[in-house]
């Protein structure tokens, strides 16, 4: 799996988990021009003062043209909007998540249009269990739709829709801490297959084209400092090379900045290039690129644009972008960079430690060999960092993935000397 804004190294990973939120004012809701990277204002969202973008929550319903996500009022209310896109009047915004126990969650929300449902991943403490549930958009309350047997954790951004047979299809660790695509009957909540994927493949930002009926995924390549789209097979968890993207230096891997055109067979996302950011339009048919302007062109280097989303009836880009102008009126900052979490000393002889952002009730750091074998566990409590012993783990290198309160955080390479 991949970090967040830049892919491995073995010091420092981006975490992908991070609840990153933009600071501002005022939001605006915008459409943006694909092949130029510009963007049109089509009204500020003036209830909004917070947008969170992880865990993932923003969707979009191609039916009635709305765009969904989670946000803050100025009352530091957490709140569930959906805004209509053509005029960016709010439609509803009731509080969300409802929940009773802080040890819960509810994340990667995915609209189905066709069922005009909202869909989302819950954990329950209590129960120790991962539930898919139904969500409404009136009330923001959740009805659990069914268990989710085996799933211990879920990989945040990296979950798609498929409308046209109403499948969730996301990335999660089992119990044993083994990585799975897992596809799901969003309508009986039974789990349709769950193949084992190897988190060494770096698997990344997934969507789904409803008019190919094909699973798309980027995928970064280390050896080769090279980024690939590949062809996803949901039953067996393999994958086909449609093409590279060469030039591609790094992704901000939040979905935030990624979405599908479905019509066109476009998988559209950011990607670094020579220190600038692009915006990719690449033809998943044929592995052409076919638009790559630099993105977003701000001003002022504190606004941003995020929160991508394709309406696929009406061919419209849509974005939620924030001006740094009303916050320096009222002196509020927006954040500077994006937590990390550090792995030291790497290289290690007898122990490393992983120090994360925050404290979470429970983390576990699972070591890889290069055969995707689990040869080490540890677990922690209560706390913001864990360390790992090297025991009798043999010199070489080896994948980490740390999970914090049933959230991969993400993944790095580990080096035992």
């Amino acid at each position: 799996m991949y970090s967040t804004l830049f892919h491995f190294s073995f010091v420092t990973v981006v975490c992908i988990c991070s609840s990153i939120i933009a600071f501002g004012q005022k939001e605006f809701l915008v459409t943006i021009e694909p092949i130029t990277g510009s963007f049109t204002v089509i009204d500020s969202l003036s209830d909004v003062h917070l947008i969170q973008t992880m865990p993932a929550y923003t969707t979009y319903d191609n039916n009635n043209h709305r765009f969904i996500f989670k946000g803050v009022d100025f009352d530091a209310n957490n709140r569930l909007y959906t805004i209509d896109a053509p005029t960016g009047d709010i439609l509803t915004n009731p509080l969300f998540p409802q929940l009773t126990d802080i040890s819960d969650n509810i994340i990667e929300t995915q609209f189905d249009s066709e069922l005009n449902t909202l869909y989302g991943l819950h954990w329950d403490n209590s129960d120790q269990q991962e539930y898919l549930v139904s969500i409404d958009l009136t009330s923001g309350v959740h009805t659990i739709i069914s268990g989710l047997p085996g799933v211990h954790a879920i990989a945040v951004g990296l979950t798609t829709y498929d409308e046209n047979n109403h499948h969730y299809i996301f990335h999660g660790l089992d119990n044993s801490g083994y990585h799975h695509l897992y596809t799901v009957d969003a309508v009986s909540g039974l789990i349709l297959s769950q193949p084992i994927i190897n988190s060494s493949d770096n698997l990344g930002i997934m969507q789904y084209d409803v008019n190919t009926n094909e699973l798309f995924a980027l995928r970064w390549e280390s050896s080769t400092q090279t980024e690939y789209i590949v062809l996803l097979n949901q039953i067996t968890g393999s994958y086909t090379t449609v093409c590279n993207v060469l030039g591609v230096q790094s992704i901000i891997l939040f979905p935030s900045y990624a979405t599908y055109d479905s019509n066109s067979h476009h998988f559209i996302f950011s990607g670094g290039v020579s220190n600038n950011w692009k915006l990719f339009s690449v033809d998943t048919q044929t592995g052409q690129v076919i638009s790559n302007p630099v993105f977003p062109v701000l001003s002022d280097p504190n606004d941003n644009l995020i929160e991508l989303q394709f309406d696929n009836t009406s061919n419209i880009l849509y974005g939620l972008h924030w001006d740094n102008y009303y916050s320096n009126t009222v002196g509020i900052k927006p954040p500077q960079s994006d937590f990390v979490f550090n792995a030291y000393p790497n290289p290690f002889t007898e122990k490393c430690t992983i120090e994360l952002d925050n404290p979470y009730q429970e983390i576990i750091v699972l070591l890889y060999d290069e055969n995707g074998r689990i040869v080490s566990k540890q677990v922690g409590a209560n706390t913001s960092s864990i360390i790992i012993s090297r025991e009798n783990l043999p010199k070489g290198f080896y994948q980490a993935t740390i999970i914090g309160d049933h959230i991969l955080l993400g993944t790095t390479k580990i080096n035992v000397l």
